[in-house]
C-alpha cells in the first residue's frame, strides 16, 4: 500500500463476540478507506467474529481478551493500542 501525506490511518473498534449491524458498517468502510490507499487497523475482543473476519479480509488486527469486570476494552487497553499504529 502506498501512503502519501495526505493518508489517514484509522482504528477501528468492536468489543462484541457477534457479528452485528455496527460490526458490518465498519466492514464496509474498512474496505473502502483500504481501497482509497488509507492504513486500516482492527482493535477488537480476542476470539470475536469481527477480528475473525477482519483477520481473513488482510487487515491488520490487535485482539484484547475481556478483562475483569467483564470489559474487554478497557480505556488504558485502548489507547495502548492505538499507540502501537502511531506512523513512524
Amino acid at each position: 500500500m502506498q501512503t502519501d501525506s495526505r493518508s489517514l490511518t484509522t482504528v477501528h473498534l468492536s468489543t462484541q463476540r457477534t457479528w452485528h449491524g455496527g460490526e458490518g458498517q465498519a466492514a464496509l468502510l474498512m474496505e473502502g478507506l483500504r481501497q482509497r490507499g488509507h492504513r486500516v487497523i482492527v482493535l477488537a475482543r480476542a476470539g470475536g467474529q469481527f477480528a475473525h473476519r477482519a483477520a481473513s479480509g488482510g487487515f491488520e488486527v490487535h485482539t484484547r481478551s475481556a478483562a475483569a469486570g467483564g470489559d474487554p476494552m478497557p480505556c488504558g487497553t485502548s489507547a495502548g493500542g492505538c499507540k502501537l499504529s502511531r506512523p513512524t
